[in-house]
């Protein structure tokens, strides 16, 4: 049965008002009309306010805090929070006085600033010290003063500014800098339904989807694929990487002796020593990024904007694109898809351009990610 409507409760208002009254007009604008409309729109709200508490008990209905806590209170699943991209940079010291000097913990460095005046700035989590008249080079671990994707560069050697004001007795350089990597955003809700429904599917654990599921539960894993069992060796290969794909760390075997050493493989690797079969054999690699750069021509109706069009179409692919998991394809029809779907009605035709085929990833672990996306 379907809630009553607004204009039903009104309805139902004047019929209980003139059943007591029977005498009584009630007239547009009238102040029967006005008592009568402010209880039926505190009926409406309330009526309104008890479905959305309802809908709240249910993982497709509940968003926001309310999901949060029904993925905590019912299977023990906590919302993935946002973490901080991680890299090094060495400091260096030259010209050295009779001083010893360091760089505290949470000295500030940064990328060069872009056409906006923007920066990333990280600070670094040890100190960077010397001795009496030591010059030389101090290599100190790094994170993102933001959480989030903008702290993964797409390369090394771009953090190359220090921001706190040196130590004395001497000058003080970045000579070089590691690509920054496990910065991801908090998980939002359509990523957190998702992994709540996976959930029931991972229950007997030593599964494909149980290890990915298992990999997916340290925070700075937002991509994660186990290969199938080889024949041979019975080894299963899980790839693992942040949302920008890349990843930090060696290969690891799943075992109690991993020892964390900070890196995201070896995290994993921890993680799923109670996800992984009993004597199976395990490793934990860090996924790599293969670009492909889009190129589409689209034909449109007469009169469309083509400017904002072609920002939407672009970011439609980005986004589809960014969906993709390690070893997944990037298929021409997805491409074709994603434009389609920013305006059916005026996008007439769509000729992909770049790339000519269907595209795979180039090794098991690679993860495809756009490159530059041009729409003329």
């Amino acid at each position: 049965m379907a809630a009553p409507s607004f204009d039903d409760l009104m309805n139902i208002g004047k019929a209980e008002a003139i059943l007591k009254r029977p005498s009584l007009g009630v007239r547009i604008g009238d102040i029967s009309e006005m008592l009568i409309s402010g209880a039926a729109a505190m009926a409406d709200r309330l009526i309104g306010w008890f479905a959305e508490r309802i809908a709240a008990t249910f993982l497709d209905g509940a968003s926001g805090d309310d999901l949060t806590q029904l993925c905590a209170d019912h299977w023990a699943i906590q919302r993935r929070a946002a973490t901080e991209a991680i890299g090094t940079v060495t400091l260096n010291r030259a010209g050295a006085d009779a001083s010893a000097q360091s760089f505290p913990i949470g000295t500030v460095v940064a990328t060069l600033r872009d056409s906006q005046g923007n920066d990333i700035q990280f600070v670094t989590t040890q100190a960077a010290s010397w001795a009496i008249s030591t010059n030389g080079t101090r290599v100190v671990n790094t994170e993102a003063v933001v959480a989030g994707v903008s702290g993964n560069l797409s390369g090394a050697s771009q953090v190359t500014r220090i921001i706190s004001t040196p130590p004395p007795g001497g000058t003080y350089t970045i000579t070089a800098s590691t690509q920054p990597v496990g910065g991801s955003e908090e998980e939002t809700d359509e990523e957190l339904r998702d992994r709540t429904k996976l959930f029931p599917s991972t229950l007997r654990r030593g599964t494909p989807a149980a290890l990915e599921y298992g990999a997916k539960s340290i925070s700075a894993i937002a991509v994660a694929k186990a290969s199938a069992v080889q024949d041979t060796t019975g080894l299963v290969t899980v790839y693992v990487s942040d949302a920008s794909g890349g990843s930090t760390g060696t290969t690891k075997q799943v075992a109690p002796t991993t020892l964390d050493d900070g890196t995201m493989t070896a995290k994993v690797a921890i993680e799923l020593y109670s996800w992984a079969p009993a004597g199976g054999l395990v490793n934990v690699t860090g996924g790599s990024v293969q670009t492909v750069n889009i190129t589409v021509n689209i034909v449109v109706k007469l009169g469309v904007d083509v400017s904002q069009l072609i920002t939407d179409i672009q970011n439609s692919i980005s986004g589809r694109v960014g969906k993709l998991n390690i070893g997944e394809t990037l298929y021409l029809a997805d491409i074709t898809s994603a434009v389609k779907a920013v305006d059916p009605d005026n996008i007439v035709n769509v000729v992909i351009v770049t790339p000519l085929v269907d595209t795979a990833p180039s090794t098991p672990g690679s993860i495809i990610k756009a490159g530059v996306i041009t729409v003329s």
